[in-house]
This record gives structure tokens, C-alpha cells and sequence, in this order.
């Protein structure tokens, strides 16, 4: 029977996160929610509904911020404040993290960002596993309900019935409740038929979705690579929505 891990990037949002919650219960699915420092500190109450729920809760860092551009200081401060709010938050510090964009992690870029290590790194020494995605339905475009369902359903690691793949999805302000939710609500239906079981990426996972296979060998690594972004959870170059891996 497969599992497939569910992620929710950009919350807690005041009525999105819920809403998510309220589809994932009825259909007894759980997922992972990576949120944001900043928004924690403003809606501690959600993050505690998301734990409470049975949810996994990861580090989307503090504010959003493209990790790549940031110096070791400003990337230290964006990660602890994110583990300590969590901590503080859920009794539990994260375990994930999800950076904002994927970046600078890009299966394409053969030379590698030279960010990659440093936030890998850090994100290690504070316990934390960095988790990209396998499949990515560009929720944050607004390309309809119909279309993010599809662009899951149709995925050929779903259709081979592969166990373990990580969907990246939105509860944040850059896509649209209503399709989402409807989305969502077709992927759980249209799955759980199947037989598909939906849980929280475990503390050991060592999947595909893991930022190690997106970093090529330290001596082939140069100085100019860079990961296109776009909207709120642009996909790292290369890392398609039907990818096979």
C-alpha cells in the first residue's frame, strides 16, 4: 500500500490552515506543514492545532527569505529563531526543513549553488533534515482545481504506485484557498480509493525529496550557479511534476 508524504508550505493562515486541516481529518490523512517563523509568532494557536491534529510541523525558516542570498549570521538567525518558536510553540523542536523556493537546491545545476552546503549545514546542526519535493502541482500559479489534481493524479510515480513521494503544496496567502481546497479534497478522495495512505514525512525519511540529491560533489561545485524562482514555492530547475525518481 503506498504512502504518499503531503506538505503544506507558507502557514499558519488564519482560515486556509484550518480549512486544510477540516479535508485532511475527513478523510483521516495526515500531512506536513512547513511554517513560517514570523507567522508562528502571530498564530501560535494554529501551529498548536496543526500538532494537535497528529500533523508533522517543519521549519519554512523565519521570513520567507531566499536562503541563497543570505551570509552565515542572517542564515543562523532565519533557522534557529524558526526551531526555537517551533520548540516553544509545539514542545517539539523541527525535525524538517523546507527551504523558501527549494533554494539554492536545483538538480540541473551540475556546478551547484555554493549556498547549498552552508544550508544544509546549518540546517543539520540545529537537527534538521533539508526535504525539497518530488512533485510540485504550481499551486502558487492559480492554475485551477481541476489542475492541481491532475498534475498530481497524473504524476508517473503516482501512477507506477511508487511509496514515499513528497507533493508540494500551499495553505499561504500566494495560492488560492477554494482551488486548493478542492484540490486537495480530489487527491485524497481520488488516492484513498486506491488504497493510498497519507502520512507526515518521518524523522527518517531518506527519500528522493532529501536536498543531498541535489547537490553535486564539493570539487565540481562553482561560484555563478543560481535556482529560478517564481511565485511562493517555485520548483528547483529540473524537478518536474511527472518526475519518475
Amino acid at each position: 500500500m503506498p504512502t504518499l508524504h503531503l506538505t503544506f508550505d507558507d502557514g499558519p493562515h488564519e482560515t486556509f490552515t484550518p480549512a486544510i486541516l477540516d479535508v485532511l481529518a475527513a478523510h483521516d490523512a495526515h500531512a506536513t506543514f512547513f511554517q513560517a517563523g514570523r507567522l508562528i509568532e502571530l498564530r501560535p494557536h494554529l501551529t498548536k492545532r496543526v500538532r494537535d491534529a497528529g500533523h508533522g510541523i517543519g521549519s519554512h525558516a523565519w521570513s520567507h527569505t531566499d536562503l541563497a542570498s543570505l551570509d552565515d549570521d542572517q542564515l543562523d538567525d532565519e533557522l534557529s529563531r524558526t526551531s526555537v518558536i517551533i520548540e516553544e510553540t509545539t514542545g517539539r523542536a523541527p525535525t524538517l526543513l523546507r527551504p523558501p523556493f527549494g533554494s539554492p537546491f536545483s538538480m540541473t545545476d551540475t556546478a551547484g549553488h555554493p549556498r547549498q552546503e552552508a544550508v544544509r549545514s546549518r540546517a543539520g546542526a540545529l537537527g534538521m533534515k533539508t526535504i525539497i519535493w518530488d512533485i510540485a502541482p504550481e499551486d502558487w500559479n492559480r492554475p485551477g482545481r481541476a489542475a492541481i489534481a491532475e498534475r498530481v493524479l497524473r504524476d508517473q510515480g503516482i501512477l507506477a504506485g511508487r511509496s514515499g513521494l513528497v507533493v508540494l503544496l500551499h495553505d499561504g496567502e500566494c495560492a488560492d484557498e477554494a482551488e486548493n481546497l478542492a484540490g486537495v479534497e480530489t487527491i485524497l478522495s481520488t488516492l484513498g480509493e486506491r488504497g493510498c495512505t497519507f502520512e507526515p514525512i518521518p524523522e527518517t525519511y531518506a527519500g528522493s525529496a532529501l536536498a543531498e540529491r541535489f547537490m553535486p560533489p564539493a570539487a565540481t561545485r562553482g561560484d555563478t550557479a543560481t535556482t529560478p524562482r517564481t511565485g511562493c514555492g517555485s520548483r528547483p530547475t529540473g524537478i518536474r511534476r511527472d518526475s519518475t525518481r
